[in-house]
C-alpha cells in the first residue's frame, strides 16, 4: 500500500518561487484537496504564484530520500474554474541540477481538477513541479501557477529528519538600498551564512559573506545599484548545510541606513501617545488647539462610538453595550462582509477608547479616566489572541487591539496589580508572537498597505514589552528592517503613493505612529528617510483644499479633512515645511472632529509655532515618475482655476491591490466643479460594483478596444510617461498605455497640451486642454473613447459632423465644451448610472458615461480632443478643426494653432518643422509664442531659424511686459543654432534671454 509522503505531517517541507498576495504554502501539503468551494477562504485552501511572466515552481523537500512512484496534483481554482496549466512537468534534483522526470502515464480530469502522473520508481529527496513562463491556464491567469494540494506516493516511505535546505524566492525587486531578504527558519539551524554577489556563480571582487543569527538579512552598507545575487546556507551542529537556490535581486537607488540610536527606554510610559510635555499641552489647549481639546473632553463624557477613517469600513452599531463583546469567528471559516465589519468595529472601539481615555488621563490625572482605561484594557486582554480579532482572522482588528493594549499597558504599568500586569502582558506577547509568525518570513505584497499596519502593530507591541520578553527586541529589529528595506522606498524619490490619496493618508497614519514609537523608545530616527522628506508635496498637488482630490485608485470622493491635516501637520513639524502647515490648517476646516484617534494625532503632531505659507511660489505642475501621475494646475491655493490629472505608469501590485485599469486616463476639475471624473464608488473592496465597474477601464477616461479594457490589477497592467515638459505657459506630456492592453493594440499614445494663457497668475476658471490619441492595431477593431461626468452632457447638434462631436457640460461655476474629432466616423452614446448588477451597495452617485465609438472597425484611429473651459458667464472658444490632427482655437484675445504629427513635417503659414507637435500662440493678432516638441529644425518662410544635432523641445514666448525668452529641453549636451548663432546647450533645461533671438517673435 502506497503512502502520501508529501504531507507536512510526514515532515515534508514546501518551497515556492513566489506568492500572490495573502497566499501561503501550507495548503499545498495539508492533506486537503480542492473538493470544496474556495469562495471566502482562498488563501486557506490553496497557493497561487505571482502573476508574472517568468517560470513558477513548487519544491517538495522530503524528510530523507524516498522511492517515488506517482504524483497527484490538485489544482487551485479562480472564479470556479480550475487553473490547470497548459504547460508543466515534474523534475527531480541530480547533483544540484533539476532533471525532468520521464512519465509512464498522465491522467488529467476533463474539468482540470486534478492530474495523476505515474513513472518508474526512483529515489530522491525532493521533487519540483515546474511551469515555464506563460505556461498557465489560457486567459487572465496565464502567468499564474496555482495548487491546492500535491500528493506524492511511495510504497516504502522512510521518515527521517526534516530537510534543512533553504528555498529562496526567485526574484526580489528592491527599491531600497541596501536590500532586505528573509527565508523560512530552519529549526535545526544555530545560525545562517549569507552570500551576496554581482556574479551568479558567487565569485569575484563583489562577493561578500556574512554570518547571521536570524532568518533575515540586510547589508550594513550601500551597494552599487543593479543586479545582485544572494544565497543562504544554514549553520548546523554538524557544520554548514546546503546552499539555497540563488535569489536575483534588483537593487535600487533609494539609499537609507539609519543611525541605530542609544539605550532603549526601560521606564513607563514610553510610547508617544501619552509620553507628553504637559506644559506645552496646557498651553495648546488654552490656545490654538482649544477646540480640539474641547472635542476630546466631549467625547470622553459620552459612550465610545466607532468612527471609521475610511467610509467603506463604517458600520451602523447595533450593540448598545458600552464594552463590546468579543465577536464570533467567521462561520465555517468563510469570510463575509457583515461579520468582517462587526469584527473591525469591535477592534477599533478598543483602540479608540483606550487611546482617548489614556490621553486625557495623562493630561489631567483625573482618576475616572484612568479607571476607564483599565476597564477597557482588562476587557480586551481577555479576548482570544488567535480568535476573531487575531491576525489570521481580520488584520485591522488585530492591529487595533494590540496597539490599544500596548498604549493602556504602557500608561498604567505602575498602577496595575501583578495579576493584571501578567494578564495584559501575556495578551500583548501572544498577539505579537502571532504577528511574528505571520510576517516572518515576509511573503506578503509590500505594495499593499496591510503589511505596513501589521508591522506597525508588531513593533508597538514589542516596544511595550521589550524588556520583559526576550525575543521582543528581535521583533522590533525585524520591523524596522521591513520598513526600511521593503516599505518606505516604494514611494520613490518624489514622495508619491500609488494607492491614491485616501490610502496615502490612511497608510501615513500608521507610518508616523511607527516612526514616532521607534524614536521614542530606541532613539532610532527614521524621520530622515528620503520618502518621508518629500511626501507632503504629493498631497499638496493631488488634492488642493476645498475640493475632492484628483486621485487615481481606490479613493473616496471627499474634501481634504482633519485626517489629512494631521499627517500634513506632522510632516510640517519634522521638515519645518510651511506649505504643509498651510495645507493642514486649510484641511482642518472641513472636519467634524469626531474620531478620537484623530484628535490625539492633532494634539501630538500639530506644532502651531510653524508659520504657514500658501504655495504661491511653487511650480503649478508636478510629475510623479514612480506612479506615472502628472498633476497640472492653474493655482494650488484652492479649487478656483483649472486642475487636471493624468496617469500612465507602472502597476505596483502583485495581484489585486488598490490600483485601477486606468492607464492614459485623466480627471478634470475647474472652478470648484468636478467636470470629468473617475466613475463609480468605493463601496467596499471586492463588491460587485468594485470588480464589475469601479476598477475597470470602462469606469475611466481612457480607450476601450472592441468594448474591452486594460489588464486589471495584474502584472502587465503598465503604462509609462514618454515625455514631460513644464512651463508657465504650456505643459506637455505623452503617455504610452500600449502594454496594458495585453497585445490587443500595437500602440496607444496619448499626447496632452495644458495651456495657461495668464502665465499662471490670477487664475480664473478659464482654460484650454488639447489631447491627441493615436491607437494602432494589427487587425481592424472598434475603438471607444470614454468620458465620465457628474453633470449630464448635452450634444451640440450645430457642431456635429460625421467624425466630429461636441458636448456641453455645465457646472455651477464652470462650463466645459468638449470636442472630439476623429479620422473615422463616430457614434456617440450617453448612459446614466450603472448596470443593474453593478450598482454600489451604499451610495448611488448620479453619473453620466459618454462613449465615442468608431462606426466601423479600423486598424489606425486618431482622436483629437479639445476641452474648452469657461466661467459660466463667459463666451466659449471658437474651435476650427483644420484636419484630423490639427485645430485652430480662438479664445478671448488669444488664438492658438495646434498640430500633431508622428512622421510628417508640420507646415502652418510661414512655419515649417519636423517636430511631433507645433503650437503657435497669437495674442491680440500678434505672434507671441511658439512651441515645438521633438524637432531638429524650424523654418520661418525660407530662413532656417533653428537647427539642432538631435531632437529638442523648444518654447519661444514673449511675456506681457515685452520681454522674451527661449526655453530648450534637450536629452543630451549638444550645439543648437538659433538665427545663425550657435549655442552650447546642456542636457536638461536651458533658458535664454538674448536680444538677437527676439527678431523671430518681435
Amino acid at each position: 500500500m502506497s503512502s502520501n509522503v508529501a504531507l507536512s505531517s510526514f515532515g515534508t517541507r514546501v518551497g515556492v518561487d513566489s506568492f500572490a498576495p495573502w497566499y501561503r504554502v501550507y495548503p499545498i501539503n495539508d492533506g486537503v484537496r480542492n473538493d470544496e468551494d474556495e469562495t471566502g477562504r482562498l488563501n486557506k485552501v490553496q497557493w497561487l504564484s505571482r502573476a508574472t511572466f517568468e517560470p513558477h515552481w513548487v519544491v517538495l523537500l522530503f524528510p530523507g530520500k524516498q522511492i517515488i512512484e506517482s504524483v497527484s496534483i490538485f489544482w487551485a481554482r479562480d472564479k470556479g474554474c480550475f487553473l490547470k496549466p497548459e504547460k508543466y512537468w515534474l523534475e527531480y534534483c541530480l547533483e544540484g541540477e533539476w532533471k525532468r522526470i520521464d512519465e509512464i502515464s498522465r491522467e488529467e480530469a476533463e474539468d482540470g481538477k486534478y492530474t495523476h502522473i505515474i513513472f518508474l520508481p526512483f529515489e530522491t529527496d525532493r521533487i519540483r513541479l515546474f511551469m515555464p513562463a506563460g505556461g498557465g491556464k489560457s486567459g487572465e491567469m496565464v502567468n499564474v501557477l496555482g495548487v491546492a494540494e500535491i500528493e506524492v506516493y511511495s510504497s516504502s516511505p522512510r521518515k527521517g529528519e526534516p530537510s534543512t535546505t533553504i528555498i529562496l524566492q526567485s526574484n526580489l525587486k528592491s527599491r531600497a538600498n541596501p536590500f532586505f531578504i528573509t527565508w523560512e527558519p530552519i529549526p535545526q539551524a544555530v545560525g545562517y551564512i549569507v552570500q551576496y554577489s554581482r556574479d551568479i556563480d558567487f565569485k569575484g571582487e563583489y562577493l561578500e559573506t556574512v554570518n547571521v543569527e536570524q532568518n533575515y538579512f540586510m547589508p550594513t552598507h550601500y551597494l552599487q545599484p543593479g543586479r545582485w545575487y544572494c544565497r543562504v546556507a544554514p549553520v548546523l551542529k554538524s557544520g554548514k548545510g546546503e546552499w539555497s537556490n540563488p535569489c536575483t535581486i534588483e537593487v535600487g537607488e533609494i539609499n537609507y541606513i539609519p543611525y541605530w540610536g542609544g539605550p532603549w527606554k526601560t521606564t513607563h510610559p514610553r510610547l508617544p501617545w501619552t509620553l507628553i510635555d504637559k506644559k506645552k499641552v496646557l498651553y495648546d489647549i488654552n490656545g490654538p488647539k482649544k477646540h480640539i481639546w474641547e472635542a476630546i473632553e466631549r467625547l470622553a463624557q459620552d459612550k465610545i462610538r466607532h468612527t471609521s477613517q475610511l467610509k467603506n469600513m463604517q458600520v451602523k452599531e447595533k450593540n448598545k453595550k458600552e464594552l463590546p463583546d468579543e465577536p464570533p469567528m467567521f462561520e465555517n471559516g468563510v469570510w463575509n462582509l457583515q461579520r468582517w465589519r462587526e469584527i473591525v468595529n469591535a477592534g477599533a472601539k478598543v483602540l479608540e477608547a483606550i487611546t482617548l481615555y489614556s490621553y486625557i488621563y495623562a493630561v489631567t490625572g483625573e482618576k475616572k479616566y484612568g479607571e476607564n482605561v483599565k476597564t477597557w484594557l482588562l476587557h480586551a486582554a481577555g479576548w482570544d489572541p488567535l480568535g476573531s480579532t487575531g491576525i489570521d482572522s481580520v488584520d485591522h482588528a488585530a492591529h487595533d487591539v494590540l496597539v490599544g493594549l500596548s498604549i493602556g499597558y504602557d500608561l498604567l504599568y505602575n498602577e496595575l496589580s501583578q495579576e493584571e500586569r501578567v494578564l495584559v502582558r501575556n495578551a500583548i506577547e501572544m498577539r505579537c508572537r502571532a504577528l511574528w509568525r505571520y510576517l516572518n518570513p515576509f511573503v506578503l505584497d509590500e505594495t499593499n498597505n496591510h503589511p505596513w499596519f501589521q508591522t506597525n502593530a508588531l513593533a508597538i507591541g514589542a516596544l511595550t514589552i521589550w524588556d520583559e520578553v526576550e525575543e521582543a527586541k528581535d521583533w522590533v529589529d525585524y520591523a524596522i528592517k521591513l520598513y526600511i528595506g521593503r516599505f518606505l522606498s516604494l514611494g520613490g524619490v518624489d514622495g508619491e503613493w500609488h494607492e491614491g490619496s485616501d490610502y496615502w493618508t490612511y497608510t501615513m497614519g500608521f507610518v508616523i505612529e511607527f516612526v514616532e514609537a521607534i524614536y521614542s523608545v530606541t532613539g532610532i530616527n527614521l524621520r530622515e528617510h528620503p520618502w518621508l522628506k518629500k511626501t507632503a508635496v504629493f498631497r499638496l498637488y493631488i488634492a488642493p483644499p476645498g475640493g475632492i482630490s484628483l486621485s487615481f485608485g481606490d479613493t473616496h470622493k471627499r474634501l481634504p479633512n482633519g485626517e489629512d491635516a494631521a499627517v500634513m501637520f506632522y510632516l510640517a513639524k519634522i521638515q519645518n515645511d510651511p506649505y504643509a502647515q498651510w495645507y493642514g490648517i486649510e484641511a482642518l476646516k472641513n472636519d467634524s472632529l469626531a474620531r478620537p484617534g484623530l484628535l490625539i494625532r492633532l494634539m501630538n503632531w500639530w506644532d502651531s509655532s510653524i508659520v504657514p505659507k500658501p504655495p504661491v511660489d511653487l511650480p503649478l505642475t508636478k510629475y510623479f515618475p514612480e506612479s506615472g501621475i502628472i498633476i497640472a494646475h492653474t493655482t494650488l491655493e484652492n479649487q478656483k482655476g483649472v486642475h487636471f490629472a493624468f496617469k500612465s505608469g507602472p502597476y505596483h501590485g502583485i495581484m489585486g491591490g488598490h490600483e485601477h485599469a486606468d492607464q492614459n486616463s485623466y480627471i478634470l476639475h475647474a472652478g470648484g466643479d468636478t467636470l470629468i471624473v473617475d466613475s463609480g464608488v468605493y463601496d467596499y473592496y471586492g463588491s460587485p460594483h468594485y470588480y464589475g465597474w469601479y476598477v475597470q477601464s470602462k469606469a475611466h477616461n481612457t480607450i476601450l478596444v472592441d468594448g474591452k479594457g486594460q489588464i486589471c490589477q495584474k502584472p502587465g497592467a503598465d503604462g509609462r510617461i514618454l515625455r514631460f515638459i513644464h512651463s508657465n505657459i504650456i505643459d506637455y506630456f505623452e503617455g504610452d498605455a500600449t502594454p496594458s492592453y495585453g497585445g490587443e493594440v500595437s500602440s496607444f499614445i496619448r499626447k496632452v497640451l495644458f495651456f495657461r494663457f495668464n502665465e499662471g497668475k490670477n487664475s480664473n476658471n478659464s482654460g484650454l486642454i488639447v489631447m491627441f490619441d493615436r491607437i494602432v492595431s494589427e487587425v481592424e477593431k472598434n475603438f471607444s473613447s470614454l468620458i465620465h461626468t457628474v453633470n449630464k452632457p448635452d450634444i451640440d447638434m450645430t457642431k456635429k459632423g460625421i467624425n466630429l462631436h461636441c458636448l456641453q457640460i455645465k457646472g455651477g461655476n464652470t462650463n466645459l465644451n468638449f470636442y472630439l474629432n476623429s479620422n473615422r466616423p463616430l457614434l456617440v452614446r450617453i448612459l446614466e448610472g450603472y448596470p443593474e448588477n453593478m450598482i454600489p451597495t451604499n451610495n448611488h452617485l448620479k453619473e453620466y458615461h459618454t462613449e465615442f465609438v468608431t462606426e466601423n472597425k479600423a486598424s489606425d484611429v486618431t482622436f483629437l480632443n479639445v476641452l474648452d473651459l469657461n466661467d459660466v458667464f463667459s463666451k466659449s472658444a471658437f474651435v476650427n478643426f483644420i484636419s484630423d490632427n490639427s485645430v485652430l482655437v480662438h479664445k478671448d484675445v488669444c488664438s492658438c494653432f495646434i498640430s500633431f504629427s508622428d512622421n510628417r513635417e508640420i507646415v502652418y503659414k510661414s512655419f515649417r518643422t519636423d517636430g511631433n507637435v507645433l503650437v503657435q500662440l497669437v495674442k491680440k493678432e500678434k505672434l507671441n509664442g511658439l512651441f515645438i516638441v521633438g524637432g531638429t529644425y524650424l523654418y520661418y518662410n525660407t530662413r532656417l531659424t533653428l537647427s539642432s544635432e538631435s531632437p529638442v523641445d523648444v518654447l519661444w514666448y514673449k511675456a506681457e511686459n515685452g520681454l522674451g525668452y527661449i526655453v530648450i529641453w534637450s536629452a543630451n549636451n549638444q550645439k543648437v543654432m538659433i538665427n545663425k548663432e550657435r549655442i552650447d546647450i546642456a542636457k536638461g533645461v536651458t533658458t535664454l534671454n538674448l536680444p538677437s533671438l527676439m527678431s523671430l517673435i518681435g
